[in-house]
């Protein structure tokens, strides 16, 4: 079952993740996407995370559920290709999964006795750096893994 948080950890943690996921996804496809319609969609995906981490679903349907709503939302708001909006946003968004898979590997291999609370947020931290970082390395290296010209 997807873990249950408070909704202060979840907009804390979701909104600058899901913003910085969606920035990098679509520079990784050599696009812009407006950092405004990026900080609207992170806000209304972080409360729908929240809403279905609250059904009981089972683990990893609330990420499905929020990835459908940030490329509905991305299309609704840019009208860009779907097939562009949606590679775009799943590069995001395993980018921020591997993100986490490292970030539970270290936590166990060193031992990390932190309060579950204070953890999350201390990681969540550390992805939102390191995609900072990511991203600022893309854009200064003009980097891309492909060029959307090619969904056009």
């Amino acid at each position: 079952m997807a873990e249950s948080l408070p909704l202060y950890i979840v907009l804390v943690t979701g909104i600058p993740e899901i913003f910085l996921s969606l920035l990098l996804g679509f520079r990784l496809f050599n696009d812009t996407f407006n950092p405004k319609y990026a900080l609207l969609i992170s806000i209304i995906a972080s409360c729908v995370n929240y809403i279905v981490r609250h059904w009981g679903v089972i683990f990893g349907i609330h990420t499905m559920f929020t990835t459908a709503t940030i490329i509905i939302m991305c299309f609704a708001l840019t009208q860009k290709n779907i097939w562009k909006i949606t590679s775009a946003t799943v590069t995001g968004i395993v980018l921020l999964l591997f993100i986490e898979v490292i970030e539970v590997l270290v936590g166990r291999f060193l031992n990390l006795n932190i309060a579950p609370l204070t953890g999350k947020l201390l990681m969540a931290f550390f992805k939102i750096v390191f995609m900072s970082a990511a991203l600022v390395i893309v854009r200064k290296k003009n980097f891309s893994l492909f060029n959307s010209a090619f969904f056009e």
